[in-house]
């Protein structure tokens, strides 16, 4: 049995990519009741799909704004550990969608550990840490890091960049797949098809930089928008 335990998969359009599993009596999501957005309003609702198993949980951290922790507790749902010493038996796979440098995988590979459970973590991560991260605060993390690690059991990888960021800390044969989180809709995107986007908004002739992502200052898009403004 596989369970998988993170935010992300709360959005339908994200466990599409399971459509194509065969095995879906083998998966077992635990997932945020709600989702919220940083004032409170309810976004998501965790909604059965396509003969997916959810099983909902509450959590009180939404975003990665709070004081201290940051987003270190980012979708941590603390009954996980009641629904898993309920359901799981040993050998079986929790799969965190949490990157390796937060509190919340670190609290579900020790549940994992202590239970018998093998784990898995993801990370999307394509920026190295020592890029961004400095003193302190970067010997924190990289302990985190190492620590999940050596708790864990294999690592997913939403892009290549990515695998090499999180390579330098992995011990040598550590099992790593470079995969989509969500997948990709392959019969909507794909190369040949016409798309009158350009001449339909007058971009002809012009430069055209797309950007998929939340608009926030982290994610380094305000940075790109005050190059081409100075």
């Amino acid at each position: 049995m596989i369970f998988i335990a993170g935010y992300p998969y709360i959005s339908e359009r994200h466990r599409r990519v399971f459509d194509f599993f065969k095995n879906k009596d083998d998966l077992i999501f635990i997932l945020p009741e709600v989702w919220k957005m940083k004032g409170g309003k309810v976004v998501m609702k965790a909604k059965e799909r396509g003969g997916l198993k959810i099983i909902s949980a509450k959590t009180r951290f939404f975003h990665s704004n709070y004081p201290m922790i940051k987003g270190h507790l980012k979708g941590w749902m603390p009954a996980t550990k009641k629904i898993l010493k309920k359901m799981a038996r040993q050998g079986d796979i929790l799969y965190s969608v949490s990157e390796p440098n937060l509190l919340v995988t670190y609290l579900n590979a020790k549940i994992a550990k202590k239970i018998g459970l093998k784990h898995v973590f993801f990370t999307w991560q394509n920026i190295p840490y020592k890029n961004r991260l400095s003193g302190l605060k970067l010997k924190l993390i990289e302990w985190l890091i190492r620590k999940n690690i050596s708790l864990s059991d294999g690592v997913i990888c939403g892009n290549s960049k990515a695998l090499d960021v999180i390579k330098p800390y992995l011990p040598d044969g550590f099992p790593s797949l470079v995969n989509p989180v969500s997948g990709m809709d392959t019969e909507r995107f794909k190369s040949g098809i016409y798309s009158d986007l350009i001449s339909r908004h007058g971009l002809k002739e012009k430069k055209v930089v797309l950007f998929v992502g939340a608009i926030d200052r982290r994610k380094g898009i305000l940075k790109l928008v005050d190059a081409f403004l100075g």
